[in-house]
């Protein structure tokens, strides 16, 4: 027999199932082989891109209104989500264990946020950071916890920003340097015995209605920042040590092992480059294609976000308009699908190439990088370029 309801309770709806990604910062995670996790609504789940593990869902928390933003831990043993609370309590930062069955471990509060925008996790998982911003809306303020020991923030820190933070991330192997990201500013913090002090990064230039779009570490403890104008600046230490130009429109950065980036542009492209630190250039090494499938470089499949594997090698890509898929980086050198016809211009180290994925790319090749890519309406069968 059902269990009789206590009669001063009203009866509750168990979710069993959840369908439809929330369309957050962070709204997947790469855990191991093709299972993802994914926020719906107030709830994570976890799924099988194949169907060989069986899913699960977190559980549901009344006083939770949504889920803002979540992150993965580097060993992807958890998951940290930002909860706007309902009731007038305040928003959290709320441990979740991957292992075991999706259960709520601990909740980091903080003091004078009204709801977090982004979290990320410290490069020895020992550490989380969250920003958010106040009731007014005034001021974004960031919170550190080390969330194994104290459920209160260690640290804390205020950017004074008219359009407001956006992203947090921690240095990977600093866990006292800080970067906090808007659309007008990118911001290195750095923590001493009086709190949190804002550092300048030198030949990191805002030009006019210019502004930035991702920022990301590579492994090196080199940052990579992108802007709206397609140029990718490599910075080290506090200055900025090369500045790149790639073929188009930049939407978001992966860092991937070996100092390589992988760059998201418009439908579905990702190309990955490598950083070199002797000569400070990027280096192409290949092209790929989100969702790698007949028609699938058109408007409305930008890739938005992308979750790395633990081991470097693939990469769970999110887009608003359709399934997460996986991209494979090992099978990513130069893949642009079937090239229907080349052009040499020899005089100025170019080539132009056709491929059968409706584009049109013109390449430097000495050294070899992606210069433009133009996508077309219809199939090309021949080109020509200007050899002089």
């Amino acid at each position: 027999m059902p269990p009789k309801l206590v009669s001063n309770e009203p009866p509750a709806l168990v979710p069993i199932m959840a369908v439809g990604i929330s369309d957050i910062p962070g709204p997947v995670a790469y855990l191991e082989k093709k299972t993802i996790a994914y926020v719906s609504g107030r709830m994570v789940v976890t799924t099988s891109l194949d169907s060989s593990v069986q899913g699960k869902i977190s559980e549901p928390c009344a006083q939770v209104r949504n889920i803002g933003a979540m992150a993965v831990s580097p060993d992807r043993q958890h998951v940290a989500v930002a909860e706007f609370m309902s009731g007038g309590l305040p928003s959290q930062i709320t441990m979740i264990s991957v292992a075991d069955n999706l259960a709520r471990v601990v909740s980091l509060k903080g003091p004078d946020v009204f709801k977090y925008v982004h979290v990320c996790f410290s490069g020895d998982c020992k550490f989380v950071a969250a920003v958010g911003y106040d009731e007014e809306m005034s001021r974004s303020i960031f919170h550190v916890w080390e969330w194994q020991a104290k459920a209160e923030p260690s640290s804390s820190g205020e950017a004074i920003d008219s359009r407001g933070v956006v992203r947090i991330s921690m240095h990977p192997k600093f866990t006292t340097n800080l970067v906090t990201q808007s659309p007008d500013s990118i911001c290195l913090w750095r923590l001493g015995a009086s709190g949190y002090r804002k550092q300048a990064i030198k030949g990191l230039i805002r030009e006019g209605t210019t502004v930035f779009v991702d920022h990301c570490w590579m492994s090196d403890g080199r940052m990579v920042v992108a802007n709206s104008q397609r140029q990718i600046y490599v910075v080290e230490a506090s200055e900025v040590v090369q500045v790149s130009v790639v073929g188009g429109p930049i939407i978001c950065l992966l860092p991937l092992p070996g100092s390589c980036i992988a760059v998201a542009m418009q439908k579905g492209q990702i190309h990955i480059f490598k950083c070199l630190r002797e000569s400070n250039t990027l280096e192409l090494q290949g092209v790929l294609q989100a969702p790698d499938s007949p028609g699938a470089a058109q408007a409305g499949q930008d890739v938005t976000f992308m979750s790395l594997s633990e081991d470097g090698t693939r990469a769970a890509c999110y887009n608003k308009s359709g399934p997460v898929s996986i991209c494979n980086f090992e099978y990513g050198v130069v893949s642009i699908g079937a090239i229907v016809s080349a052009s040499l211009a020899s005089a100025k180290d170019f080539i132009a190439t056709a491929s059968g994925d409706l584009t049109v790319r013109v390449w430097q090749y000495n050294p070899l990088r992606l210069i433009v890519t133009h996508f077309c309406h219809h199939n090309v069968l021949a080109l020509g370029i200007d050899p002089w």
